[in-house]
Order: C-alpha cells, then structure tokens, then sequence
C-alpha cells in the first residue's frame, strides 16, 4: 500500500467520524413524537406520554421544546419511566437534580404525572437518602405521584411502579442477549397480584424482563434504560448497537415488543437524553404517545 493510498484512506475515515459527529450533535437536539396505539385497555381514546431517561439533558432542546411537543400530542397523562437525572460514581454518586424536578414541575403544573424509578433514582435513594428524599418532596409537592413498588389506580387502568435492585443493571459485556436471572416470584412479591379487572401498565425501567413481567400479569410494559441502543442500525427491528449494560445488537432497544406468549407488549422508548457516552446515530430522543383504545 503506497504513502498516498494511506493518506486517502486516513482522510476519508477522519471525514466519515466528523461526519458522525456532527449528525450525533444534530440528533441530540432534536426531539422525535412516536405514536403507539395499544388495544383492549377498556378506554376509548386514552391518551398516555411516556417518558425516560432525560439525564438532565434538556439544555439542547430546552424545557420549552419539550413542553410544546407535549401540549401538541395533548395527552391525557403523563407517565415518567426513571433516569430524569444522572447519578455517577464521578459526581460522588451525588446527582444534580435541580434542572429535572423544576422540568418535571412544569409538567405536572399542565398534567398529572406519575413517576417510576430508573436505575439511577434507585442509586441515589440508596446511597444518598437525604438528598433522594428532598428530590422526591419537591415533586409531590407539587402533585406528582412518585411510586416505589407501589400501584395508583384510575378509571380502567392500574399503573405500576416497579423499583428494580441495582443487581439487574450490571455491565454485561459482552452482553449480546444475557441478562441476570430474575426470581419468577420478584415482581409479585414488589407489587402483589395485578388487578384481574383493570389493564395493568407496569413501568419497568429495563425492558430485558418482559417475558416476567407478561408472567406476573402486565397488559403492557413501558420501559426505557436503553437509549435506542446509541446507535440504531439500519437492519430489521432497528436493533442497537450497544446498551449502558455493554450489550450489543438488542433488538429490545427501541419499539414495540411482544411477549412469546402473546399476552404483553412492551414499549421501549428512546429516550431523551444521554450520559456517558454522548452519542446518537439514527436514534432521536422519543416523546412516546401511547393510544389506549
């Protein structure tokens, strides 16, 4: 291979990782409204935004790009999956939390909104209690219902909020499907029996246990942690190059799933932000409006 020919290559790949990143910072700004449409729910036109992983990375679309996009799907309620700030062994496991509660106040001011907890709300109340419990004061405050292992019910529908031990979100690598056992009697154990009457929503941060939680009895999970995968790839089912836990070509990064017994679908949203490896190819942050028909 002459000096030349390796010149060119070295030009084209450096043009090719500019070109990357300055579509991952495009991405990142922009915020993407994807429709679901979920049956059998006993509600005529119900209308649910789910949220995830916002990571306290509003500052490139900001609070206002967000609440437009909210007001124009006009749901009926407003459904938080966890991950809303960033809790990280390089911050001292603290986490900066302001930003998120004085969003997330803003919401509940238009909405009524239900929280869950991701992985990194979990951590924080863990290590950080006193700061976790002012985190949470401030929210219910301001009329948010914050579940920890615990059930709200509204006409039709039982929304539950499942807080998952940090053990179900260990790095995996290289994971390329598995994922820590799961007791088949956890979630029953957390949460009780799901109501035989109503549809039951499970807000599950990660979307790795929907065969369980189809077990237990959840009409739909919605789930996030995942952040499309970083890279979404443009093969059949979107599946993501690589998860938070080092998993590579899950296919449960970004959509709607089904449970092998046909029971449950699943929703994984995108996300709205990023920690750590700020990246996002072919992956918008997602508003997910969910149709309960």
């Amino acid at each position: 291979m002459t000096e030349k020919m390796i010149l060119t290559i070295l030009t084209v790949f450096a043009a090719a990782v500019l070109t990357a990143l300055l579509r991952s910072r495009w991405e990142r700004r922009q915020l993407e409204t994807v429709c679901y449409r979920v049956s059998g729910t006993g509600r005529d036109k119900f209308r649910v935004a789910f949220l995830s992983d916002l990571h306290d990375y509003c500052r490139d679309y900001g609070m206002d790009g967000l609440l437009a996009a909210l007001r124009a799907a006009s749901p009926d309620l407003v459904l938080l999956g966890g991950d809303m700030f960033t809790c990280q062994r390089s911050a001292g496991w603290f986490a900066e939390i302001g930003p998120s509660s004085e969003l997330i106040r803003m919401i509940a001011g238009e909405y009524t909104v239900i929280y869950a907890e991701g992985n990194h709300e979990t951590r924080l109340r863990k290590r950080h209690p006193d700061e976790f419990a002012a985190f949470r004061g401030r929210l219910e405050d301001a009329g948010i219902i914050y579940l920890i292992n615990e059930t709200v019910l509204l006409d039709g529908i039982a929304i539950h909020g499942i807080s998952l031990d940090e053990t179900y979100y260990r790095h995996l690598f290289p994971g390329f499907g598995r994922k820590i056992p799961m007791p088949r009697d956890l979630i029953l154990k957390q949460l009780g029996m799901p109501a035989k009457d109503r549809f039951n929503i499970l807000l599950m941060h990660s979307p790795l246990y929907l065969e369980e939680a189809s077990e237990w009895g959840a009409d739909l999970v919605l789930s996030g942690h995942f952040h499309g995968g970083t890279i979404r790839l443009p093969l059949p089912g979107h599946p993501g190059l690589m998860t938070p836990q080092y998993q590579f070509f899950l296919k449960e990064c970004s959509g709607m799933h089904e449970s092998r017994n046909g029971r449950s679908k699943m929703i994984v949203s995108r996300g709205l932000g990023t920690h750590s490896v700020d990246l996002r190819l072919n992956d918008l942050p997602e508003i997910s409006i969910i149709e309960l028909t």
